[in-house]
This record gives C-alpha cells, sequence and structure tokens, in this order.
C-alpha cells in the first residue's frame, strides 16, 4: 500500500492540475517540467520527471534460452544401493503437458545446497480432481543413502529446446485489464506498446510478439508512467476535487 500511494504521489507532482478538456496536449501543461502526453508517440518527461519515478530503461536483446520451471520436491522413498530415491512434488497441468517421461531434472538440496540429477518417473492425473494439480514422480541415483524421507529439492524441469528469443526483463511488463504491455522508447517520448507474453523463466520473460532486437525499454518507473498515462488519455480531476 505504501509503494502504491509512493506513485500516486510521483504522479501528482509530475502531471500536476490539469482539466480533462486539456488531455492529448503536448502545450498545455500547468506544471513546468511536467509530463506532456502527444497521440501515436507517447509521453515526454523531464529530467527531473524521469529521477522522481526513478525511470530506468534497458535495449532488448535476443539470447539462447532453455524454457523451464522449479517446484518443489519431497523425498518420500530413500535410496540404496539397487533402488532410486523416489520425491514427489505438484505441477500445473499446463507445465505437465510440456514434459517427457524419463526427461532430466536438475536437482538442488536444500539443506546442503548439494546438485543432483534426476528423472522423471512418472505423472499422475489422480490428484488433480481435488487439487487441480498433477503429481510429478522424480526418481534420483542415491546408492549412499545421503537423502532422507521428508528432505526437500528444489526440481527444474526443460519444457522445450535450447532455442533463440526475444527477451525482456519481467519489471519491463505492465500486466492491465486490457493486456500486457510494454513502454517503449520513442524518440523523446515513451509509448505504451502490446506484447505476446512467451515462456517466463529466472528473472527474464520471453516476447513472441511486439518487440524487436534494439528497442529500448522502460524497466522501472512502470506503475508512476502508467498512472500519468492515464490521467492524459482518460480525463482527470482537478487537483483538490
Amino acid at each position: 500500500m505504501k509503494k502504491f500511494f509512493v506513485s500516486l504521489l510521483s504522479v501528482s507532482l509530475l502531471v500536476g492540475c490539469h482539466k480533462p478538456e486539456e488531455k492529448h496536449s503536448e502545450e498545455n501543461s500547468s506544471v513546468e517540467g511536467a509530463p506532456t502526453y502527444k497521440e501515436g508517440k507517447g509521453i515526454s518527461l523531464s529530467k527531473i520527471s524521469k529521477t522522481s519515478i526513478g525511470l530506468n530503461t534497458v535495449a532488448v536483446s535476443e539470447k539462447q534460452i532453455v524454457p523451464q520451471f522449479t517446484t518443489e520436491v519431497q523425498v518420500y522413498q530413500k535410496g540404496n544401493e539397487t533402488t532410486d530415491a523416489l520425491a514427489a512434488g505438484y505441477i500445473t497441468p499446463e507445465y505437465a503437458a510440456k514434459l517427457k517421461i524419463s526427461q532430466a531434472v536438475k536437482l538442488k538440496s536444500e539443506k546442503g545446497g548439494q546438485e543432483l540429477i534426476g528423472k522423471l518417473s512418472r505423472l499422475d492425473a489422480q490428484a488433480k480432481n481435488s487439487t487441480g494439480q498433477i503429481e510429478a514422480i522424480v526418481s534420483i541415483s542415491d546408492a549412499a543413502g545421503k537423502l532422507s524421507n521428508g528432505d526437500s529439492l528444489q526440481a527444474t524441469f526443460s519444457t522445450g529446446e535450447k532455442r533463440t528469443a526475444i527477451v525482456v526483463p519481467r519489471s519491463a511488463l505492465l500486466q492491465s485489464t486490457e493486456g500486457d504491455f510494454v513502454y517503449v522508447e520513442n524518440g523523446e517520448h515513451f509509448m505504451r506498446s502490446a506484447v505476446k507474453v512467451g515462456e517466463a523463466f529466472d528473472d527474464s520473460l520471453e516476447i513472441l510478439d511486439g518487440l524487436y532486437e534494439g528497442d529500448v525499454v522502460v524497466v522501472s518507473g512502470l506503475q508512476p508512467l502508467w498512472l500519468a498515462e492515464l490521467r492524459f488519455v482518460k480525463g482527470g480531476q482537478a487537483c483538490g476535487h
């Protein structure tokens, strides 16, 4: 709540008091250095405005990615020289549909950071009726018996082949009732542009459509920037009302 209040305060200081009929005007502003808006170009900010909302940008790049997700699994059967240890965890049906039986699974012990390699042994849909999720059973070679029943492991499952993709930080994405957007640097302006999001991984998102390599997008200061745009596009009440 405090963070949102600060964002609202930032917008009030940035945009200042203006009448609804003054929206879309790049020249009209009652506060010197306040943002201006031009349809088809976006919002223009002064250096003071950018600093006050903590606005930062990054260039969009293409990267090699391996689509994957991580979830917690818990050991329920110890291993020995002849039998693998078994661990289970729950995943969504959407993720389950992308997995293959016997595929490798990267595992990391929460106790000592030990890294292991297991394999996906089974996907059990019986739990789906009650939980809406599917149980994933992972087998782990553990002849030394280092794993104990109840041990928690972070399991990372790959959901596709390595590929080249347009990638942006998660913080660049603006999600609204109208869809997914990013703010793209457009000369002296920042224009809100619709994007189609693909896989999520680490702290980044794959963008399937709406951006090109070399585009510059906003990664911080999104909330006050969006609220400021709404004041221009949707209109607003004068300060004090």
